[in-house]
């Protein structure tokens, strides 16, 4: 991998980290951990191009849609980024796989019009904000409408050779283990089961056991081949006999992964927190009730602070028994008030401001 020259295998694992609670929770601060991970390892063309591949296959092995969608978020942030950070080269080296990490949200089996809408929503705003030019923009909104292409055996699926297929197929013969029973009698026509297959010889190595077995290509001998149904050999009849998957899976569809929690960690089962719990641990003691103290009680104020108190509401002139029955003016006109525009008494603390320059005057005496 070409990351591993400048991130070791804990700033790997801690990216995939990283990932993961970007897919679970799309917040700002994940986004933001997801990018300056990026940009901290990532210098060349060659690096993001591995990243990129390695976000793709990411995407395609979630089963919910959102986690996919969020790694597009991430990306968009990156080409956000690189444009404030004027390094075109990183939307070069990415250009070429967004089509791909695009289509694998857009052409999700569960996904509605509404999350397609998004998925298409991404692309008008790299036009929006003029990532990519004309020619590239239309590329991506008419490659990401194509249908993919359905899916025909199990070498379109892997990718891999169908010989790979039929050598994993195979039985494995082991020595010390005896032969699994026979199919039941009556579904293949034909000799019995017995005469199909022979018990292996316990003086044989495993080596030399798995030499004697025939190749499913190869057809038996006559008369025997002629005994069974057309495009069926008595290496595939014994195959289907002995090998019982154990869950019913097609060639053309990948195996389920299983399922995610689309809840917060809060919001699971306390159960899951056991494993957090360390054998070294000590034991959890209950607080015992004599041991909680409550705060002591507000003392009451004392006569100087209510005195302090009383002097500075004198200038304020609330006396509501007074002051019921009379308006503003009389009271202006009674009191002698003079207030500003905001409805503060003019000359209120000149007294004060007196006070403090002749203090400060003798101080500096």
């Amino acid at each position: 991998m070409a990351l591993r020259a400048t991130a070791g295998p804990p700033e790997i694992d801690n990216f995939q980290m990283s990932l993961g609670m970007l897919m679970h929770d799309c917040s700002q601060s994940n986004i933001q951990r997801g990018k300056t991970w990026i940009f901290d390892h990532c210098t060349t063309p060659a690096h993001y191009d591995t990243l990129i591949c390695f976000i793709i296959a990411l995407s395609k092995s979630r089963p919910i849609f959102e986690d996919r969608l969020h790694l597009i978020y991430l990306i968009n942030d990156v080409l956000f980024h690189s444009e404030r950070r004027q390094e075109p080269w990183i939307k070069e080296a990415l250009h070429p796989h967004l089509l791909a990490l695009l289509r694998v949200a857009f052409h999700f089996m569960d996904a509605n019009e509404k999350q397609k809408e998004k998925v298409a929503k991404i692309i008008s705003i790299w036009d929006d904000k003029q990532y990519f030019d004309e020619n590239k923009i239309n590329a991506l909104r008419t490659g990401i409408k194509i249908p993919p292409p359905p899916s025909s055996g199990i070498s379109s699926v892997s990718g891999q050779h169908p010989f790979h297929f039929r050598y994993q197929s195979q039985p494995y013969f082991n020595p010390g283990v005896p032969p699994p029973p026979p199919p039941p009698p009556g579904i293949f026509p034909g000799p019995p089961p017995s005469q199909s297959i022979s018990p292996p010889n316990p003086h044989l190595s495993p080596s030399n056991a798995q030499s004697h077995i025939r190749p499913i290509s190869e057809p038996g001998p006559p008369g025997i081949q002629d005994q069974f149904p057309p495009g069926q050999s008595p290496s595939s009849m014994s195959m289907q006999g002995m090998i019982r998957p154990s869950v019913p899976t097609t060639p053309n569809m990948p195996p389920i992964p299983p399922p995610v929690s689309d809840k917060k960690y809060h919001e699971l089962p306390a159960g899951l927190m056991v494993p957090a719990v360390l054998p070294e641990d000590s034991p959890y003691t209950p607080i015992h009730a004599a041991s909680i103290r409550l705060p002591p009680h507000r003392l009451p104020p004392t006569t100087e602070l209510l005195e302090a108190v009383d002097r500075f509401y004198e200038g304020m002139f609330i006396i509501e028994s007074n002051l019921e029955g009379e308006d503003e003016r009389a009271l202006r006109e009674k009191y002698q008030i003079n207030l500003d525009k905001d409805g503060w008494e003019i000359g209120f603390l000149d007294d004060f401001y007196m006070d403090l320059q002749d203090q400060r005057e003798e101080a500096l005496a």
